[in-house]
């Protein structure tokens, strides 16, 4: 490849996917006019006949897509609905990207654009593209009422009330020339005291925000 003509290539492209662009943008926010349509056409086929000039078969592909759209548009066949002219920006991306790579590396980028390509040929053949894969929704847990969050803590208080608390037999120790030690009798496990506090101290605030629920109905 002449790396002259490509640089040649490259810097009248800028001009043209400018007043590309701003057509496209036209296009899209006044309609289908006979002056916006013939500007496209002559942007889109300076880049056509240049690539198959200097070889640049993955641009060609593209320009040639990107071609037969606006004539289908401008022959009527085809309305200029959202869905033609949503193509027409994805390939004038399309071609952007490769001018850039091109301007970057001297050579085209790897790979194609059959994707956009097929998708193109299937509107232009008056088929609907394919949507875009759904992701599945899981379904949401049920939401707990205040009613049940009540319940279950009044279980969890019950519960730990009823948990048996086993108390050691006194212990009686005598010392000769002493007086008998007092009887000794250990407290209820103190974890399970302040767990019940909690739930009481809980139970209270929600009875309270049930009332105050209440009141304001």
């Amino acid at each position: 490849m002449d790396l002259d003509m490509l640089a040649e290539f490259l810097n009248e492209c800028k001009t043209v996917t400018a007043k590309m662009d701003a057509d496209l943008a036209l296009l899209k926010s006044s309609g289908q006019t006979p002056a916006v349509m013939k500007s496209l056409t002559m942007s889109v086929q300076a880049i056509k006949g240049s690539c198959m000039f200097l070889e640049l078969h993955r641009l060609e592909k593209l320009t040639d897509a990107g071609d037969k759209i606006i004539n289908k548009l401008v022959q009527g066949e085809l309305k200029s609905t959202d869905e033609p002219i949503a193509m027409l920006f994805q390939v004038a991306d399309a071609i952007k990207f490769n001018l850039n790579e091109l301007q970057a590396n001297k050579k085209e980028p790897e790979g194609d654009d059959a994707a956009l390509i097929s998708k193109i040929d299937a509107v232009l053949e008056g088929k609907p593209a394919e949507p875009a894969p759904v992701a599945e929704e899981k379904p949401a847990k049920p939401a707990v009422s205040a009613e049940d969050a009540l319940k279950k803590l009044l279980g969890m208080k019950a519960a730990a009330k009823e948990v048996p608390v086993e108390v050691p037999a006194p212990v009686v120790q005598q010392v000769v020339e002493e007086p008998p030690q007092p009887v000794v009798i250990p407290q209820a496990d103190t974890k399970k005291r302040v767990v019940i506090d909690m739930l009481n101290w809980t139970t209270e605030q929600i009875n309270e925000k049930i009332s105050e629920a209440m009141k304001n109905r």
